[in-house]
């Protein structure tokens, strides 16, 4: 019995230090290396697309109107100096229906989607661009502005669009007629003491000082 005892002892002893290297055999294991971490892939930059080349077009259904003989070929109806706007995101459809709203009772913000103005702002509103005026200069004391128009431009009904003649026509008949009073002087068109409306003058047909 006591040699079974020592013997039970021994085994006990045997077993608990087997246990004990196996856990510091465990713990001294050397880790698993962690996968490495991939860099995300550099992003590299696209170029957009080039612009096409903007050249003179007409709707398709003009094209129609001129095949029929119901109005000139393009290059009769273009101005004498001809302007081009670069594409900004893609070339428009023609045709349609345009829905919008007007938040004000002159229809301000229509006026400017529609109406073609002597300079207006780049199709990026990064700054301006020509429009009906092809240049202006000022004098030096920011008091007289010189216009120089487009010559050749036409009303949509083929009139020809004459500076002197409707400039004139809506300066002099209309707001400065005091028997009409449906158009009057807006108020930037005054000069500096306020009532006093700006002077128009013609140099030419397509010149407004």
């Amino acid at each position: 019995m006591i040699g079974s005892k020592k013997l039970s002892y021994r085994a006990y002893v045997l077993l608990s230090l087997a246990i004990v290297l196996m856990m510091l055999a465990a713990g001294c294991k050397a880790a698993t290396p962690e996968p490495p971490v991939e860099e995300p892939p550099t992003a590299v930059p696209v170029e957009p697309p080039a612009a096409p080349e903007v050249s003179e077009h007409q709707a398709p259904m003009l094209a129609e109107l001129v095949a029929a003989g119901e109005l000139p070929p393009l290059e009769e109806r273009l101005p004498k100096d001809v302007q081009t706007v670069d594409v900004y995101e893609s070339i428009g459809q023609y045709g349609g229906t345009w829905y919008t709203m007007a938040g004000a009772s002159d229809i301000g913000n229509i006026k400017m989607k529609v109406y073609e103005p002597p300079w207006r702002w780049k199709p990026d509103y990064t700054g301006y661009e020509s429009g009906l005026a092809k240049s202006f200069e000022m004098n030096d004391t920011c008091t007289e502005l010189t216009w120089h128009f487009r010559e050749g431009i036409r009303w949509s009904d083929g009139e020809p669009f004459i500076p002197k003649v409707d400039f004139g026509f809506w300066w002099d008949d209309l707001a400065l007629n005091d028997d009409f009073k449906v158009v009057t002087v807006p108020w930037y068109l005054f000069q500096a003491d306020g009532s006093t409306p700006m002077d128009v003058e013609f140099p030419d047909d397509y010149t407004m000082v």
